[in-house]
């Protein structure tokens, strides 16, 4: 079988059963052609019996999918398969079971994202729900659960002239003068019906997602935003928490440290995985974050979906009073 590559953070994520094609193509980015810090070797082998994962501690879950910490092992199953995360994050050992592969966005949504969010961590590279965009040199990145409007806000920006990297998954790590540093994961956007037609200019590029239970669609960034692109490791000066308001005017609200920091938790949930090794780098990852970044709560009003240009309006303008290092 040939070897397939993606990305993820600064390395590459390689994988040979064409299963996890579909399953994949959610969670990592298209490959680069940069050098690659590290590899992440994706093995996979069928199974026909849901694959057995031993009794230990929970790390932590999300729907039907949980970590279970096995010494240095991690095992995330969602009942059917087995991803087993040898201790480093060195690889991934697959138990590859057909019910898995029924709904491979599930599949690749959920439990793929937590296995390879994990394996990367005990890296030092930290998932966070956000998108990322650079707005006028300035590096932002757009964080909240799904529903907040992180898509809306990412299309209005690139849309406006801001170079894109991508719409909900980014890696911090932390570099050697204590910043914190993004790598945004560049797949396509997924974007609600709702949001499309909200920018018309993008309808041609939608590419219906089989099997998505929203009935969002797929976006090729570079086909539908075409602009700039978000290049490297950036230092984030900006940090912005959407949601969609009754309001009829969008504002900008500036958060305390703490209020961001609150709501960046809810962001980047695998911070709580404690059984995990890495939860207090992961930790003090998310408070850097807060205090190198100008923060904002993006309150989105109903002048938003008559008007995107004017999540671009506000944010131009609340940021240009700030005092933000390149």
């Amino acid at each position: 079988m040939s070897p397939r590559r993606g990305s993820a953070a600064d390395g590459v994520v390689a994988w040979t059963h064409p299963g996890l094609d579909d399953a994949l193509q959610d969670v990592v980015g298209p490959p680069t052609s940069g050098p690659a810090a590290w590899t992440l070797a994706i093995s996979a082998s069928e199974v026909s019996d849901a694959a057995a994962v031993p009794q230990g501690p929970e790390a932590c879950y999300a729907d039907e999918t949980r970590a279970i910490v096995w010494g240095q092992w991690i095992a995330v199953t969602d009942g059917s398969s087995a991803l087993w995360i040898a201790p480093g994050g060195a690889s991934v050992d697959v138990r590859l079971h057909p019910a898995s592969l029924a709904a491979p966005r599930r599949f690749g949504g959920i439990t793929c994202t937590l296995a390879i969010g994990l394996a990367l961590r005990l890296r030092a590279r930290f998932h966070v729900h956000a998108a990322a965009l650079e707005l006028d040199g300035t590096a932002l990145l757009v964080a909240g659960d799904s529903g907040a409007g992180k898509t809306t806000t990412a299309l209005a920006l690139a849309l406006g002239g801001a170079a894109w990297g991508g719409d909900d998954i980014a890696y911090l790590r932390m570099s050697v003068d204590g910043e914190v540093l993004a790598e945004p994961t560049a797949r396509a956007f997924h974007v609600r019906p709702t949001t499309v037609a909200m920018f018309p200019q993008i309808a041609a590029h939608a590419v219906p997602m089989v099997g998505d239970a929203g009935g969002r669609v797929a976006l090729s960034p570079a086909k539908a935003l075409g602009g700039g692109v978000w290049r490297g490791p950036r230092a984030p000066r900006a940090l912005l928490f959407p949601q969609v308001t009754a309001n009829p005017v969008t504002r900008a609200v500036a958060l305390s440290d703490a209020d961001a920091f609150g709501r960046l938790l809810t962001a980047s949930a695998l911070v709580l995985a404690h059984a995990v090794p890495g939860a207090d780098q992961h930790f003090a990852a998310l408070q850097q974050l807060v205090a190198q970044c100008a923060c904002f709560s993006l309150e989105l009003g109903a002048d938003a979906v008559a008007r995107p240009e004017v999540i671009v309006e506000v944010l131009r303008s609340e940021l240009r009073g700030q005092d933000l290092r390149p």
